[in-house]
């Protein structure tokens, strides 16, 4: 279960992501917050380093995004044979993630 929400909030971060670079910034719920941090165009400009991380939006989601991947992989496991984890993996993890993902970008980050 702890698997299925890490890649679910992969799949928030990565909706953070696309929201925020290119033109899709203009027409997200981010477009009314500080450029200067969200909008991936002009962040890299203004972003803060640390030990050579930019500390913007863009960067600080991407981050997440593989946290939470590997810590999905560190917290997999369900009591049942190889091959239905490799289904789970295909089914189950690619279900949660493209579901979240559209939510996510296309719903809850949509201006409406």
């Amino acid at each position: 279960m702890t698997s299925a929400i890490l890649i679910l909030l992969a799949a928030f971060f990565n909706a953070v992501m696309d929201a925020t670079e290119n033109e899709n910034f203009f027409e997200s719920i981010f477009k009314k917050l500080p450029r200067q941090f969200w909008y991936k165009r002009e962040s890299w400009k203004f972003a803060a380093r640390v030990f050579g991380y930019k500390v913007d939006a863009w960067h600080m989601a991407k981050s997440c995004m593989i946290f939470c991947f590997a810590g999905a992989v560190i917290f997999f496991d369900l009591p049942v044979k190889k091959w239905q984890d490799v289904a789970f993996y295909i089914a189950g993890f690619g279900i949660i993630w493209n579901v979240g993902f559209w939510l996510f970008y296309h719903v809850i980050f949509k201006v409406k």
